[in-house]
């Protein structure tokens, strides 16, 4: 049973995103393809059985492709990557070179204030409020003023895009 979660985990079943199932179904049918030519089928019945029992299967030429392939004696079907599947990267030189660059340059990091209380947010909030102009704050009120009116004069339909 161990084994089994190992196999998984290490083989990222369960864990599979739309790109996956596509390659699977793919990987799927070429293992079924190689598994009739080892024994002895054709290429031409194996693709009509393959027709008869599922309606959507390989195509034709990707059914004789892969016999030839098998033929030439390939008998590695991961090889060929998958279409449209990211490709990942996540070594342990990637991750040290990408926390150095975070550590060397502050403005990636995002900024964050924590505070240990509610009166020290208080106080902080206070100092940044004393600090404001009171013309700020007269030409805020008077923006507000200017939109309120615009909105009783719409009957309260008021778009802030607007600026008649």
């Amino acid at each position: 049973m161990v084994k089994k979660r190992k196999f998984r985990r290490k083989m990222g079943i369960g864990y599979k995103d739309w790109w996956d199932r596509s390659c699977t179904r793919r990987k799927r049918a070429v293992k079924t393809t190689y598994r009739k030519w080892k024994a002895g089928k054709t290429e031409k019945l194996n693709y009509m059985e393959e027709k008869r029992k599922y309606k959507e299967c390989l195509s034709r030429a990707r059914v004789f492709e892969w016999f030839k392939r098998f033929q030439d004696g390939q008998e590695d079907v991961e090889g060929d990557s998958c279409p449209g599947r990211p490709s990942m990267s996540k070594t342990d030189d990637n991750i040290e070179t990408i926390s150095n660059l975070v550590r060397s340059d502050l403005l990636m990091i995002p900024k964050r204030t924590r505070f240990e209380s509610v009166e020290a947010v208080k106080e902080k909030a206070a100092r940044v409020l004393k600090q404001l102009i009171e013309e700020d704050f007269q030409h805020c009120f008077k923006q507000l003023k200017i939109r309120m009116e615009r909105c009783r004069n719409r009957g309260g339909v008021y778009i802030e895009d607007d600026n008649k």
